[in-house]
């Protein structure tokens, strides 16, 4: 039986126009994932998701960064390392300078992604940036992905945002990624309870 996963991506900023990171808003299917239109806090929309991974919130309320939302560490935030690294190497691509772990707001960013996927769980819909500015962010970029491992979710959505190439106008997943300006990013993850993971990256200047 094949099993086809899906991520969700969306971003925010400080910005008062919404804005979508692609034309369409119906998710692109296949073997590796789809992608969606993007969300603002004003998006109310429900693209296709596969019934297997419509819930979220880990039994144990684990998140699966190195910073819980109950200030807990495990592995010295081996995740958001990884996360800051693999950035960082995309941005390289382009001559941006790196950024560093905002650490102070990694406990902050695993409570949004854990936020927002567990309003997924309790209402079916993806709506990206519900708690977009909790953590004094000026950029948000967020995406869920079905399968089962973290660096799974780093890999296929950092993809995905780079995919998106230069925005003609406005902003998008690859401009907040490679944004020069950025000095520091805090990456929060949330284990799904039926597997996957939702992330969100926070940017700062």
């Amino acid at each position: 039986m094949r099993f086809v996963s899906l991520v969700v991506i969306g971003l925010f900023s400080l910005v008062s126009l919404p804005l979508a990171c692609s034309s369409s808003s119906d998710a692109v299917g296949g073997d590796g994932g789809g992608v969606g239109d993007s969300g603002t806090s004003a998006d109310t929309s429900s693209p296709p998701i596969d019934g297997a991974v419509t819930e979220t919130g880990a039994a144990d309320g684990n998140i699966a960064d190195g910073a819980g939302v109950d200030g807990s560490s495990d592995a010295g935030g081996t995740l958001s390392d990884k996360c800051i690294t693999k950035v960082n190497a995309y941005r390289a691509k382009v001559g941006a300078p790196p950024i560093a772990r905002k650490v102070d707001q990694e406990v902050c960013a695993a409570s949004q992604a854990q936020k927002g996927a567990t309003d997924l769980k309790l209402t079916g819909k993806t709506v990206f940036h519900a708690y977009y500015g909790q953590c004094k962010e000026g950029y948000q970029n967020e995406c869920w992905y079905s399968e089962d491992a973290p660096d799974a979710v780093i890999d296929w959505c950092l993809d995905a945002f780079w995919k998106e190439g230069p925005p003609e106008t406005g902003i998008n997943h690859y401009s907040v990624m490679t944004d020069p300006a950025s000095t520091t990013m805090a990456c929060g993850f949330f284990h799904m309870e039926t597997g996957g993971y939702w992330m969100t990256q926070d940017y700062y200047r």
